[in-house]
């Protein structure tokens, strides 16, 4: 069975993708929507729902939830179909780590010099069915100058961003608009 939408295993959409995701110089990045199968999408989130979600707070650095990554997730990003996908879009090796966050309301990524990441790029999916980027939990990419990039929540989406140096990234505080609901993320990144 296909995991990956057919629409992004075809070679001239791959060309495509390529192509726009190098198109800004200062962040190269590319959202592929209706990333998965609907049926794959769909298995996936319940994995992830059904996590067991430990909450983590560090005031003056972070405040969300986390999981071990579900063995049927962990199956799907280990494929052969999977790592094939980013290996014909990369041009070398890739090693893949990733975490599985739930972020609900008051749940936050601040920018701080304890946790700098090293350039590379960054897989982002959301297995969120149903988010709303007016209740924050937004992932913002900043490049120190005062210019930044929105990531907002769609479903079955995958974000591919490429830090350079000086870039870095967090999550916008989640407002009480969400209520009870949560945005599930899995974020990697490429090494």
């Amino acid at each position: 069975m296909d995991k990956i939408n057919l629409l992004y295993l075809n070679q001239k959409t791959r060309a495509e993708i390529q192509k726009t995701f190098h198109l800004n110089k200062e962040l190269p990045s590319v959202q592929l929507q209706q990333f998965f199968t609907k049926e794959v999408y769909e298995q996936l989130c319940q994995a992830v729902v059904s996590g067991s979600f430990r909450h983590e707070k560090i005031p003056h650095l972070h405040s969300y939830s986390v999981a071990e990554i579900p063995a049927k997730v962990d199956a799907f990003f280990s494929s052969s179909e999977f790592l094939d996908f980013f290996s014909l879009l990369l041009p070398k090796k890739i090693k893949i780590s990733f975490r599985l966050y739930s972020f609900s309301w008051r749940d936050y990524i601040l920018l701080n010099d304890q946790s700098l990441e090293k350039p590379g790029i960054d897989l982002i999916f959301d297995l969120t069915s149903l988010w709303d980027s007016s209740w924050g939990g937004n992932i913002v990419y900043v490049d120190g100058t005062g210019e930044y990039t929105m990531i907002a929540g769609a479903p079955n989406t995958l974000t591919i961003v490429q830090r350079k140096k000086n870039v870095r990234k967090f999550v916008q505080y989640v407002n009480h608009y969400a209520e009870q609901r949560k945005r599930y993320l899995l974020m990697g990144t490429l090494r």
